[in-house]
């Protein structure tokens, strides 16, 4: 399309055509294009977002919209919250191993289980062991729960672990008490010694106690059918230390 210029133009002088600015350079007409929209370069659908605000796209939207845990995957995960996920098979199989070695069992006067494997040496860390505490019996593996024996009165008097730590005995002459048998180390107990009806008896500590606190004059001194306390611990298979205490 011809363009009709001014005919004697001065330099500086400016000409429009259309959407199109023409300027005269002194010598010839230079195009000062301007467009006044973006529909003139053909990006009418085009806002002028910086690529840190474009919004995201009705397509872009419809993809993710159409996503599934298929396609990142996870097509074998549920969205389960971690307080509700269930014991899984493996977790399952774990605990049902470990349960062998666990060990429950109510103890009584007539059944007290023994640990054949278990030494004074042994340090038990990892296994479990539920022990019901309020039945009657026991536990000769380092500890003791329930009735205490009852010693037979006589010259000599035993005194064996493996029937139970705690025990009583009631005194009708001058007696010996002996070192008890199946003693461990770091093992402990408490004898009630009771004066009979008549009173004043004297009881000697065998070779092995150690008396620490109180005196064995203390259990001659009682009178009839009063008691003492005698607390001991055992420091080696061979020694125990022994507190004597009357009883009120």
């Amino acid at each position: 399309m011809a363009i009709n210029f001014p005919s004697a133009p001065n330099s500086g002088d400016v000409h429009t055509v259309g959407s199109i600015i023409w300027k005269y350079n002194g010598k010839a007409w230079d195009s000062l294009y301007e467009p006044s929209a973006p529909a003139q370069v053909g990006l009418s659908n085009v806002d002028n977002t910086s690529d840190e605000d474009k919004p995201v796209s009705t397509a872009q939207q419809a993809a993710l919209d159409a996503l599934t845990k298929d396609d990142v995957g996870l097509d074998n995960v549920d969205n389960t919250s971690d307080i509700n996920k269930p014991v899984s098979t493996a977790q399952q199989a774990a605990i049902d191993a470990a349960g062998g070695s666990s060990f429950d069992q109510d103890l009584n006067t007539t059944d007290s289980p023994t640990f054949a494997t278990v030494t004074t040496t042994d340090t038990i860390a990892t296994d479990v062991y539920a022990v019901d505490v309020s039945a009657t019996g026991t536990v000769t593996a380092g500890g003791f729960v329930g009735t205490p024996q009852t010693l037979t009165d006589a010259a000599s008097i035993t005194y064996d672990l493996a029937d139970g730590h705690n025990a009583k005995v009631t005194l009708t002459a001058d007696r010996i008490l002996l070192f008890p048998a199946n003693v461990a180390e770091g093992a402990s107990g408490v004898l009630t010694v009771t004066q009979d009806g008549t009173g004043g008896h004297a009881l000697t500590f065998g070779t092995g106690w150690f008396i620490s606190a109180g005196a064995a004059a203390d259990i001659a001194a009682l009178g009839a059918g009063e008691k003492a306390q005698v607390t001991w611990y055992a420091h080696s298979t061979s020694d125990a230390n022994a507190t004597i205490l009357p009883l009120q």
